[in-house]
């Protein structure tokens, strides 16, 4: 019985001795898998990163378009001189306002013989939300996108 012990004992050492010689002859083979290995983990951490930034700018770009197509709508409503108490008109002027609201008094809306209104004011604003919008993008880029 001790004598198995024993034996068993000497087998696990010459066992272990064995994947110790083979762990220590792979050293540099070891330090090259782990430098893989820790290239391959920053690889995925950029492309999480990249894949935020670039949700996060689609999120924005989506919403200014949206934006965009209500505030041109408004101003195609204003020029054909569409009627403010129909439902639909109503509805794109109540939304739109707030919108407009900061542009209204910059620049005076000429009205067109018989047609409606030149809204002067919608295109400003058209134009100052899509670069809000572009800049809104490139902030979210150089704090969330890849590294340079």
């Amino acid at each position: 019985m001790v004598g198995d012990r024993i034996i068993a004992l000497a087998a696990m050492l010459v066992k272990h001795s064995f994947y110790f010689r083979k762990f220590m002859t792979q050293g540099p083979e070891r330090d090259r898998e782990e430098i893989r290995l820790q290239a391959e983990e920053e690889r995925i951490h950029r492309a999480q990163r990249y894949a935020v930034a670039s949700r996060l700018v689609g999120a924005v770009y989506y919403l200014s378009g949206a934006l965009e197509i209500l505030l041109l709508i408004r101003f195609a409503l204003r020029l054909t001189g569409a009627n403010p108490a129909n439902a639909f008109a109503a509805f794109i002027y109540a939304l739109s306002n707030v919108f407009v609201a900061p542009f209204s008094t910059l620049f005076a809306a000429p009205a067109i013989e018989q047609a409606g209104t030149f809204d002067v004011s919608a295109l400003v604003a058209i134009a100052v939300y899509a670069l809000l919008a572009w800049l809104a993008a490139k902030l979210v880029w150089l704090i969330w996108g890849p590294p340079t």
